[in-house]
């Protein structure tokens, strides 16, 4: 079925004549059950392996007797990567799309590896120009965008943390100046419920930080009363002034965010948190 999506791409004819190049995104987790024991190599599929996934998938095709296809160089896929991890999952169609001469298949979001490996230069230094490289973990897969700044800055936020309490927050003391005291690290913060079921809403952070950090963000999954670690996105921060907007999916927000600002602990001034209405779709 996926071969078969490929080959109806109308771009997948303009690019053929040449050996295709591909780049696979993600890998589908089946894990260990009563057919399939993972002991050390048995029982792995070789999509697991470290960043190994972005190699192999041309090498699987071809395996297959499908010759048309060869691995994807890096450099030429790294100019997308904000556009790739906007894109849906398989087996959504939209999961399988051409830039330019590049065929990106998504079955997940980038593992924590992969996203290692994309996101630094030759020299092993972290990307600062790929805003979607600030989020190094999202094992559920879920749609976002990024960015420094966001159109239509005039728009009524529906919750502002100056204007508004937060639900619940603990591990932290809360200044009347907008400065969080973070008394250990798991400080946590949960935002009031917003019900908005469909399309996305943009929550905007800011605050100053005195290190490199991460915020990481729980979200409820199906109503359930309890965050897991499952049901997270890391987000990465450098030290200074941080100013950080995240477009999710609106489902996200209805059962109270939560947010945990930092995994240190210390200070951080500053500190806000803004959630606006946003059209995407």
């Amino acid at each position: 079925m996926m071969l078969s999506n490929i080959f109806n791409k109308g771009e997948y004819t303009k690019v053929s004549s040449e050996k295709v190049k591909v780049h696979l995104v993600g890998y589908i987790d089946k894990g260990s059950n009563q057919f399939n024991r993972e002991v050390e190599n048995v029982g792995r599929s070789f999509f697991k392996w470290g960043a190994n996934e972005l190699l192999n998938i041309a090498t699987l095709f071809n395996t297959l007797g499908f010759e048309n296809f060869k691995f994807a160089e890096l450099e030429y896929v790294k100019p997308n990567l904000d556009s790739i991890r906007s894109m849906p999952s398989w087996p959504n169609p939209n999961s399988i799309r051409f830039f330019d001469d590049i065929l990106v298949i998504k079955v997940s979001d980038y593992t924590e590896a992969q996203i290692n490996l994309l996101c630094k230069d030759e020299n092993g230094l972290s990307l600062t120009n790929i805003d979607s490289c600030s989020v190094t973990y999202n094992p559920q897969s879920i749609i976002f965008y990024v960015s420094r700044f966001r159109d239509g800055s005039s728009q009524k936020p529906i919750f502002d943390s100056k204007r508004m309490p937060f639900q619940d927050y603990k591990n932290i003391n809360l200044k009347i100046d907008s400065t969080l005291e973070l008394k250990n690290d798991d400080s946590q913060i949960v935002l009031p419920d917003i019900e908005r079921k469909d399309g996305f809403m943009e929550i905007n952070i800011q605050g100053h930080y005195s290190q490199d950090d991460f915020i990481d963000l729980y979200f409820k999954n199906d109503g359930k009363n309890y965050y897991h670690y499952s049901n997270t996105m890391r987000i990465s921060i450098k030290k200074g002034n941080v100013d950080i907007y995240l477009t999710l999916p609106s489902n996200l927000f209805m059962n109270g965010l939560r947010i945990d600002p930092s995994v240190n602990v210390g200070t951080i001034s500053q500190f806000s948190v803004r959630v606006f209405e946003n059209d995407k779709k």
